[in-house]
């Protein structure tokens, strides 16, 4: 729990210092996660409650969601397979903790209308996926 408030707290943080003001000059921000990430990591497979986080997530980002959520997906073991540095808090998890993780943000995504992106392709498939998720949301927008 206090892991998912820490998180939160920091997003809060960085949403008024660099995302609504560079928003505000009407800038392209991208973040490499957001609040998926707390309803995956603590709220499901660390046991925080989805509540919790639910709540989190209104008082950190007063409603601010993104356009477009492109989300990385591999089976956790083959991810760890091509881990090249030392494990950190998360990545020294078990196996059960990150099948938990995947599991949740699958069903975020499929609940929010994220793109999901095979990433056990090649880094150029992948890229090439993510572009295509990009320009379809650009495509919308115009």
């Amino acid at each position: 729990m206090v892991e998912a408030c820490l998180f939160s707290a920091s997003r809060r943080t960085l949403l008024e210092e660099v995302v609504r003001p560079a928003m505000a000059e009407g800038k392209v921000v991208v973040c490499e996660r957001y609040v998926g990430s707390t309803w995956a990591y603590q709220g499901v497979a660390g046991g925080a409650g989805t509540d919790l986080v639910r709540a989190l997530e209104t008082a950190a980002c007063g409603g601010l969601d993104p356009d477009l959520v492109v989300l990385l997906d591999m089976d956790p073991l083959r991810a760890a397979n091509r881990q090249t540095g030392e494990d950190d808090h998360f990545e020294s998890r078990s196996p059960k903790f990150h099948d938990a993780v995947r599991a949740a943000f699958l069903d975020l995504a499929e609940l929010r209308g994220w793109s999901v992106v095979d990433a056990s392709v090649s880094t150029q498939e992948v890229a090439e996926a993510v572009w295509t998720s990009v320009a379809a949301r650009i495509g919308d927008a115009s």
